[in-house]
């Protein structure tokens, strides 16, 4: 079983679409949806439940208040099904491609020493993703190889061993899991395809150029602690592809 946690606050724009997303998936994998609405202040909670008369494995949990994106992950790690053997996560505001986690999922299942899968990442105008994804594919849609979390497939062991998310951290939480994990994780696959489609709209936590960076500092720099306190860790460096310039470029300033 596969588990996909999705945190959410104020998604009623976006989170059908990626519910549906994630439920196409179950054609090829038994899996489960959690959701943690983290106090929405819109009807988020409501489509949610409405979603659920008619999606089997479907799941919503929530916050008494507004806690941030690390305090809904953290929620959802405790839910998962004891019988579930991977975990995903996907933001509300996104969506998946057709089979995205196939690949992935099928090398897992193959090599029991593979602990993680990475993919690729597609951003998009949101207006594409508004239109159910009819219509060609800009080649200056930027691919991304990126450190995120909705690229990857992890095994469920490998996440217990990490832990929680660190909700200190407001900006570049994922980065900073996803350090935590490259520190002690040796059996990383990589693949080219692009799993999902990153959604470019006006209210993307990536817009805000300082705060992210301060984020990505910050988490770097707990990075470089933890290994000065503990040697074996190890370095980041190379476990991650390396996109080219011109195409990191481009989605700094690719627009709504």
């Amino acid at each position: 079983m596969l588990s996909v946690l999705m945190p959410a606050y104020n998604a009623e724009k976006y989170i059908t679409a990626a519910i549906d997303s994630i439920a196409s998936q179950k054609i090829y994998a038994d899996i489960e949806i959690l959701i943690c609405d983290d106090c929405s202040t819109d009807n988020t909670a409501q489509i949610v439940r409405k979603k659920m008369e008619t999606i089997n494995g479907l799941r919503l949990f929530t916050l008494e208040k507004n806690q941030g994106v690390s305090a809904a992950r953290n929620r959802l790690l405790k839910e998962i099904n004891p019988q579930s053997e991977f975990v995903a996560f996907l933001d509300s505001d996104d969506v998946l491609v057709e089979n995205a986690y196939k690949k992935g999922l099928s090398t897992l299942i193959g090599s029991t020493d593979t602990q993680l899968t990475i993919s690729k990442l597609r951003m998009v105008p949101t207006a594409f993703l508004d239109q159910g994804c009819v219509g060609p594919l800009s080649e200056e849609w930027p691919v991304l190889s990126g450190i995120n979390l909705a690229t990857c497939i992890f095994r469920k062991e490998l996440l217990y061993k990490i832990g929680e998310f660190n909700t200190t951290l407001s900006y570049a939480e994922d980065l900073d899991y996803m350090l935590r994990i490259v520190e002690v994780c040796k059996n990383i696959v990589h693949f080219e395809d692009v799993v999902y489609y990153y959604r470019r709209h006006t209210t993307n936590v990536t817009l805000n150029a300082k705060e992210l960076g301060e984020g990505f500092r910050r988490a770097i720099m707990l990075h470089m602690i933890r290994r000065k306190k503990d040697p074996t860790l190890m370095d980041a460096k190379g476990m991650f592809r390396v996109d080219d310039p011109e195409m990191i470029a481009r989605a700094r300033v690719f627009h709504v």
